[in-house]
């Protein structure tokens, strides 16, 4: 982990699901500090094709640039990353502490992100998890199961901030807050966590 890609995240704001590069452009000037590119995901939402978001991406300013997926196969994921010209990886579903570890040896500088979804008010199944990965990521985001429909994080629900605050508590990397945020909630949110 170096020093200078996690502080690209701290005290920042990443949007996700930009649609082109007036848009990235847009988000940029309004203060966010990173970019997310939905894709590759279990259902077919991606804002745009994957040629799209690497001609956005090789125009974007210099801020971190995060591919968010699904997928787990770390040389899949690294030639992935590699064609879109990422900065950084957020990691979604089911994949595995070896599967994170094998990405990681093959790009050591690439920035990862892991999603902790919080399904419920107990902390410890999180904290677990975090634990598990904590030596191979660069930080955390945390994020809401959905009951209803099983999507397992980007849902707009809320969920328990006792959770996310327990996993800032542990100090295993920093957290990044994701779950429902609006501008009516986001404030307080980030103060309990």
């Amino acid at each position: 982990m170096t020093f200078d890609r996690v502080e690209a995240f701290r005290a920042g704001v990443q949007v996700a699901g930009v649609h082109d590069l007036d848009e990235a452009q847009l988000i940029l000037g309004a203060g966010a500090t990173a970019l997310g590119f939905p894709l590759r995901l279990p259902e077919p939402r991606e804002d745009l094709t994957e040629d799209e978001a690497a001609a956005v991406i090789a125009a974007c300013p210099p801020v971190p640039r995060v591919l968010i997926t699904y997928q787990g196969d770390p040389e899949a994921l690294a030639a992935f990353a590699d064609a879109l010209g990422v900065d950084w990886v957020q990691l979604h579903g089911e994949v595995t502490v070896d599967q994170v570890g094998a990405l990681r040896s093959l790009r050591p500088a690439l920035g990862l992100l892991k999603a902790l979804v919080v399904a419920g008010d107990d902390p410890a199944p999180v904290l677990a998890e975090a634990e598990a990965f904590a030596p191979l990521v660069d930080a955390f985001i945390t994020d809401t199961f959905d009951p209803c429909t099983g999507q397992r994080g980007a849902t707009g629900r809320t969920h328990p901030w006792a959770v996310s605050r327990a996993v800032v508590a542990a100090g295993l990397a920093p957290v990044i807050l994701a779950g429902g945020l609006e501008p009516t909630n986001v404030a307080g949110r980030a103060r309990r966590a």
